[in-house]
């Protein structure tokens, strides 16, 4: 995540549409997973292009086919016998399970910010944070838990800089950590000390608050009105004498 500003051009033989130019297909006719490879957006462009690929991830069918695989075992429902994917924590827990198991971390390649979709990363078995967050999302969205993005700024030599993204998922109105690369379990993440500033987006695209940014927008408005008030009350008494 923490790259310069490129000027490159795609890929050479990229499936993914430019202009007019059509997709390309795999050998067996259908339509191909493509690489992006671009200008350098800039963190907000590529978060944008990560919410995109979930989006289109969790309509496809191999997508949703291989998260109903892996939740295959998780405890059962009882009143069917069926597993329970109903329970969000125990779907997280499944997919994070086999991620760590079968998705190895590897970086993008130097200098080039690099993005795969869902479909891709299941195939090459491999990706980098952004990938894996892409995955994760689109495997759990695909079966109906909610998720969202969380980037943070956690590396010590640019304190200043967002430098790292994975994604949280959302169980009886909390969200949780899900973060393959920590290789620890799922509802971990980064701790507070260990970054430097965030924020969430949600798969709309809008930015989310944190809860001291929220109340302290609020103590503002409230110390605005309150002073907007006062000064009307002056302004009419002034009037009247």
């Amino acid at each position: 995540m923490d790259l310069p500003q490129l000027t490159i051009s795609r890929i050479p033989n990229s499936p993914y549409p430019y202009g007019k130019e059509k997709a390309g297909a795999s050998s067996n006719g259908e339509r191909s997973p493509f690489f992006i490879r671009t200008n350098y957006p800039g963190l907000d462009g590529v978060i944008d292009k990560m919410r995109e690929l979930v989006t289109q991830g969790k309509g496809d069918p191999t997508v949703r086919k291989k998260a109903v695989e892996i939740t295959g075992r998780i405890k059962t429902d009882p009143r069917t016998g069926l597993p329970n994917r109903r329970d969000f924590t125990a779907i997280a827990e499944a997919v994070y399970s086999w991620m760590k198991k079968n998705i190895a971390y590897v970086r993008d390649p130097d200098g080039i910010e690099w993005l795969q979709t869902a479909k891709k990363t299941l195939e090459l078995k491999f990706g980098d944070c952004d990938d894996q967050s892409i995955l994760a999302g689109a495997l759990l969205s695909s079966i109906g838990v909610p998720v969202r993005f969380k980037v943070v700024k956690a590396n010590p030599l640019r304190p200043e800089s967002f430098s790292h993204v994975y994604l949280q998922f959302q169980d009886k109105g909390k969200w949780k950590g899900f973060d393959p690369t920590l290789h620890s379990k799922a509802g971990d993440e980064l701790s507070d000390y260990q970054i430097f500033g965030q924020k969430t987006v949600d798969l709309s695209g809008v930015p989310v608050q944190d809860n001291k940014s929220l109340m302290y927008a609020l103590g503002l408005s409230v110390v605005v009105g309150f002073s907007w008030m006062a000064y009307r009350h002056r302004k009419i008494n002034s009037l009247k004498k």
